[in-house]
């Protein structure tokens, strides 16, 4: 039905479960049981207990605050059998080391507790002080569940009231069918009839940006089938900013081409109007004449373009969208590497802000109006009833650290991955192996696509420069309009397509995803070869695991290079 009779959808409460980590290790046993129970007790309701054990005999711990009627998940060592009455326990795998069990209970908690007198020399504290985990001494009340401020993906998510509320039916259309109509039959099969389905895609009514993960087949395939169904939080989460990264691209892309092709046709509009008037010199135009001449018309375009310039730069629009992407992409790679028991690295690091920065003499650089933004951000000593930060005032890399936060907070909501207990290296293999695979698809896909439009971008620009050279050489033999246009548009023309595909990053893009397939590619061929030549599991899983983190490096770093150069880039008026 049409998009204006559809109901507004509002925006669900932004809630969250506060992840309180305890390890029997740094707890100092049963003469600290009690200043635990009195912290457990200063808590509020939305509080997930995750035990974290290293050893058997840590098992009495959770025996012992059975009384707390609160939600508990176990990170259990290898070798270790769950306890009964838990439902949420889940054990390492083989081969793996304290260190494996550290990482993942951090990356997964939001405070750690423990005794001051036994946890200053634990790896595991130190660690969590590294990450700048909140750690608190035993009897200390907990902190609020952190917050983060409005989502990343307000005003940008079509699926909820923002800018603009038709945009999701139409923007994205120009850039799309641009970039097809650039590329048209780039596919190595099929690909005339795919082109034009591709162009009639962006002239439909059904266009909308929609979130994806992988081949529908990805739900029945994920170990963790906990973290399959829509209301998931780690789902939602990646979907939400999935939608809301790929909404402001079509955005700012828009505005790019836009940009650059009104920019050339503002140029076409003095030339006519410069050929009409010397045609009728003596003319009088009164000013409802000039407003709708090439001359007014050309005002319009060139006070359009302009306001959009603006509108982008006011709004961050390029600074937003590319978090939303980035905190997407993490959330991609933590949504393969869960299963294995492993936190993918971008999101394993707790900081949710970035660092102060100094200059050489050491003193603090930051204005204090962007440091108290980053404590907001941070939110360790908000409450609830703090105002969230003003956007307008965070740099690009907080936005970028907000939306690292929200995939931290969804991957917590989420908690331990329930993966099946009889769950094998082989199985595990077949699903980073699907993941892989269709990242490497999507990526030789985007290589190809890019490097055939930007073969024919060349080719039109050099067709524009050709015609006006014909029109420089056509004045030797006569006078005409189009010759005189010719020469005017045709340089216009060619420097509004180089500078839009240059402005998008279509040589980086097109080297970016082709250095990403090549990586995915190999990484493939190893899993190919380690399914079909199984090993022990204490072999195994280490194996598999390094493979893991080669995936994650491999698409994080595609990802965070692409970031960095979109950035580079800011929304200024066309040269």
């Amino acid at each position: 039905m049409p998009e204006t009779m559809k109901p507004t959808p509002t925006a669900p409460p932004r809630t969250g479960t506060l992840v309180v980590l305890l390890a029997p290790d740094i707890l100092g046993g049963s003469r600290g049981l009690d200043a635990l129970c009195i912290t457990i007790s200063s808590g509020l309701s939305n509080i997930r207990l995750l035990f974290r054990i290293a050893h058997a005999a840590d098992l009495e711990l959770i025996e012992s605050l059975a009384a707390f009627d609160l939600p508990k998940q176990v990170l259990l060592a290898h070798g270790i059998s769950a306890p009964d009455g838990i439902a949420e326990a889940v054990q390492m795998p083989p081969g793996s080391e304290e260190a494996d069990l550290n990482e993942l209970a951090l990356a997964l908690s939001d405070v750690v507790v423990y005794d001051a007198d036994l946890g200053e020399k634990n790896k595991l504290v130190l660690l969590a002080k590294h990450l700048e985990k909140l750690t608190i001494s035993l009897g200390q009340a907990l902190p609020d569940l952190p917050v983060i401020g409005p989502s990343i993906t307000s005003g940008l998510d079509p699926q909820f009231p923002g800018w603009l509320p038709r945009g999701p039916g139409f923007f994205g259309r120009f850039e799309q069918f641009i970039l097809e109509l650039f590329a048209f039959d780039w596919q190595r099969q099929d690909g005339t009839a795919d082109s034009i389905a591709k162009m009639k895609k962006c002239l439909g009514w059904s266009w909308r940006p929609h979130s994806y993960f992988a081949p529908s087949e990805w739900r029945k395939l994920d170990p963790d089938q906990a973290a399959v169904d829509d209301s998931a939080p780690i789902v939602a989460r990646f979907e939400a900013l999935d939608r809301s990264a790929l909404r402001g691209s079509y955005l700012h892309r828009d505005l790019i081409w836009f940009v650059h092709l009104g920019a050339a046709y503002a140029v076409f509009l003095a030339v006519y109007g410069e050929i009409a008037h010397a045609r009728e010199p003596n003319s009088q135009h009164n000013f409802w004449d000039q407003v709708f001449s090439s001359t007014g018309f050309e005002l319009l375009v060139l006070l359009l373009i302009v306001a959009l310039v603006l509108s982008a730069r006011l709004a961050r629009l390029q600074d937003r969208w590319t978090a939303c992407r980035l905190g997407a992409e993490q959330l991609r790679i933590a949504r393969m590497c869960l299963p294995l028991l492993m936190a993918p690295p971008a999101l394993r690091d707790t900081r949710d802000k970035p660092r102060a920065r100094r200059p050489a003499n050491g003193t603090k650089s930051i204005a204090a109006h962007e440091l108290a933004t980053v404590q907001r951000i941070a939110g360790h000593q908000m409450r609830s009833k703090d105002a969230p930060p003003p956007s307008d005032t965070e740099t690009a890399e907080e936005l970028t650290f907000r939306a690292l936060a929200e995939g931290k907070r969804a991957m917590r909501d989420q908690g331990l991955p329930r993966v099946p207990p009889d769950f094998t290296s082989q199985q595990a293999a077949q699903w980073l192996k699907f993941i892989v695979t269709d990242q490497a698809k999507y990526h030789d896909d985007n290589f190809r696509k890019l490097e055939h439009a930007e073969k024919n971008l060349h080719f039109f620009t050099a067709i524009f420069f050709g015609v006006s050279i014909l029109g420089v050489c056509g004045h030797f033999i006569g006078y005409s309009v189009w010759l005189l246009l010719s020469t005017a548009v045709g340089p216009a023309f060619a420097a509004a397509l180089h500078g839009a595909g240059t402005r998008l990053g279509i040589v980086h893009r097109t080297a970016l995803s082709k250095k990403a397939t090549d990586d995915l590619m190999s990484i493939c061929r190893d899993l190919e070869d380690f399914i079909a030549a199984p090993s022990a599991p204490e072999e195994a899983w280490p194996k598999l695991r390094g493979l893991a983190l080669e995936a994650a490096d491999a698409m994080g770093e595609e990802n965070l290079s692409w970031h960095g150069l979109v950035r580079r880039e800011r929304d200024v008026l066309p040269a």
